[in-house]
């Protein structure tokens, strides 16, 4: 198989993964699929702070909760964070790594978190915040990324 034939196969595999993520999200209006470049971009320099093991979170759950508590923790956390339901969601799909949402329902948090797990990101429709939730080995840890709300290089809160 040729380069460009394996290439185009690839991005085939993952248009059918992207579309199956939007079926899978029963509760919500699906859009379209969106790229970085369709965000500013102090919000992917902020996310990137997140990721950093000297990260302060926002907020942390035990990883002893059961799942009850990690979805209304999840869905407490977003909202205090100003997520309203009208988001983009990470897919984890390289080609299609931005999915625009709108919930049906007040459910939403708890959708996504069913269908991504624990560990999901989303950027608030308005671009302009973004919550992380990360699945670590001791804990799940929450952050939010807003104007006023910004981290130092290692991801530490101004």
């Amino acid at each position: 198989m040729t380069g460009s034939a394996r290439d185009r196969r690839l991005k085939l595999l993952q248009a059918k993964k992207a579309e199956q993520l939007k079926d899978r999200l029963s509760a919500f209006d699906t859009g379209e699929f969106a790229q970085w470049p369709d965000f500013p971009e102090w919000l992917r320099a902020e996310f990137v702070k997140t990721r950093r093991t000297t990260a302060e979170p926002d907020s942390v759950l035990p990883e002893s909760a059961d799942d009850d508590e990690i979805r209304a923790w999840q869905a407490e956390f977003a909202a205090r964070a100003g997520l309203d339901g009208r988001l983009y969601v990470l897919t984890g799909v390289d080609d299609f790594p931005w999915l625009y949402c709108a919930a049906r329902d007040d459910r939403w948090a708890e959708e996504i978190g069913e269908v991504l797990g624990y560990g999901w990101t989303a950027i608030g429709a308005g671009k302009d915040r973004l919550v992380v939730f990360y699945e670590e080995e001791y804990e799940y840890q929450a952050f939010l990324v807003a104007p006023g709300h910004l981290r130092d290089d290692d991801g530490r809160l101004l």
